[in-house]
């Protein structure tokens, strides 16, 4: 069979036999299915997702599911005792599955968990999407996906808001003369900024791929952007330019060098012939990521943030560009389709760097408490009831590790697409504020978390960010007036 994630470059896997193998970079890759005692059944059912797998994913699909065979055989699952298919076993026995494997290793557990899904998902008959719901309830490892996006690092997480702007200010066309390869860097960053697709992507974009739409010349013009990782072999999508960028980018198509490395490599974002060392397709990542980094380091770009110089990385722009959508309200799913991610681990990072309650307050107004709450109601819209007097199912809870105080609960049916606190307070309607809630420990919280922005941000102008502050604080002062608390 062929891997169709390489259609230009194909690689084959051999699995006319009980060996399945395949070689690529002068490496072997192969699985033996003969040498794992497992229930007879079992095996063709994991044979026909792996199918499924390598014609669009890694080689290293054939070493993953070996690991994970060797693992089943070393925990020797009671659960798949009187069993004669995966989609027989019951959500509890699969749990049992899942959890004897996280001992020896928490990625063999989400491995299986992944297939569990993949057979969900082509259909596979017991095998239902409420089973996979109460697995995605267990959380295998103690990791959580980039942490470094949710703690606002300041050297690998997105770009605060003074950090951006300071960025952009020095991505436009400097009054200044610059050369090809400077103009190359401004715009890929420039794009980088706007768009926050990979490298990789942009890198794949034809010559042609960036114009006007010759049947509606009013609108933006657009960049046809080729599909990611998985997505690589799909029909390229249309992104809008604002209108300064598109002409940044055709002046840049105009220089008599670029031209000249565009006609003969067919793709837009390239340096002159002269610095290139290959003879056919797009540059290397790596490459592409040095020179940015070299430029950004020649222009000397100050954190307003930290006083040093600013660490840009094409990842860094990503993770901003993303985190600036759930900012915006965007939802896990609208996150995911917009980044092509296949699953919500890596989303989950960015609404909680805008929303999570344990999440190191570095700059928590453009987390918990802002952009993403923009567009919400100005004032507390929920109800009113006591406190109930068992367990409180859906809490919601003051973000402060020193004082986690319970002030409501959600009483919205299902899951809800935001998190919790800021937006309850900022006109959620399934809020349940509790009667006797502590307003004193919130009102703390907000003082503190508006004093670490200020700080964060080195300035104290006026913001979309201090409105959500003051929504937020109107919304806790409307629930307490709701609730007969004094108005003080």
């Amino acid at each position: 069979m062929q891997n169709l994630n390489r259609i230009a470059d194909p690689v084959y896997v051999r699995i006319d036999g009980e060996v399945w193998r395949t070689r690529f970079n002068g490496t072997v890759y192969s699985i033996d299915w003969n040498a794992f005692d497992l229930p007879a059944w079992l095996l063709p059912e994991l044979k026909a997702v792996l199918i499924q797998r390598l014609r669009d994913r890694c080689r290293r699909e054939l070493a993953n599911m070996g690991a994970l065979l060797a693992a089943l055989q070393r925990t020797s699952p009671a659960a798949f005792d009187g069993h004669a298919a995966l989609g027989n076993l019951t959500a509890a026995e699969l749990a049992a599955v899942m959890l004897a494997l996280q001992p020896v290793s928490a990625e063999y557990a989400g491995y299986f968990r992944s297939l569990y899904a993949d057979l969900e998902l082509i259909g596979h008959p017991g095998c239902t999407e409420e089973k996979l719901e109460q697995l995605r309830q267990y959380r295998l490892s103690g990791k959580t996906s980039l942490p470094d996006v949710r703690a606002w690092d300041p050297r690998t997480g997105a770009l605060t808001t003074s950090e951006l702007e300071v960025l952009r200010g020095n991505l436009l066309p400097p009054l200044r003369p610059e050369t090809d390869t400077e103009h190359f860097c401004r715009v890929m960053l420039r794009t980088l900024a706007a768009l926050g697709r990979r490298p990789s992507q942009m890198l794949a974009v034809p010559a042609d791929g960036i114009c006007r739409r010759p049947q509606a010349p009013g609108l933006p013009a657009v960049i046809c952007v080729p599909g990611g990782k998985a997505q690589r072999n799909s029909a390229p999508r249309p992104y809008d330019l604002p209108d300064d960028l598109y002409d940044d980018l055709m002046r840049f198509a105009e220089r008599p060098a670029i031209r000249e490395a565009q006609a003969h490599f067919g793709l837009f974002f390239l340096t002159p012939m002269t610095e290139q060392t290959r003879v056919a397709g797009p540059m290397a990542t790596t490459s592409c990521t040095r020179l940015l980094q070299d430029w950004i380091s020649r222009i000397g770009i100050i954190s307003p943030r930290t006083g040093k110089p600013l660490h840009v990385t094409p990842t860094r722009l990503r993770h901003t560009v993303a985190t600036q959508r759930a900012r915006k309200g965007w939802s896990k799913a609208d996150i995911r389709e917009f980044l092509e991610h296949s699953s919500d681990h890596a989303v989950d990072a960015y609404i909680d760097a805008v929303g999570n309650d344990m999440t190191p307050a570095l700059e928590r107004a453009d987390r918990a408490l802002g952009g993403v709450f923009s567009d919400l109601a100005s004032s507390f819209q929920g109800k009113v009831v006591p406190r109930p007097a068992g367990k409180i199912d859906k809490p919601v809870i003051v973000p402060d590790l020193e004082n986690r105080a319970i002030i409501g609960q959600c009483g919205r049916t299902g899951t809800c697409p935001h998190s919790p606190f800021a937006a309850c307070l900022a006109g959620c309607a399934h809020f349940l504020f509790f009667r006797d809630a502590d307003v004193g420990a919130v009102e703390d919280f907000l003082r503190g978390e508006h004093e670490r922005w200020r700080q964060a941000e080195g300035n104290a102008q006026r913001t979309r960010i201090q409105d959500d502050f003051a929504r937020i604080h109107a919304g806790l002062r409307a629930a307490g007036i709701a609730a007969g608390m004094e108005d003080d």
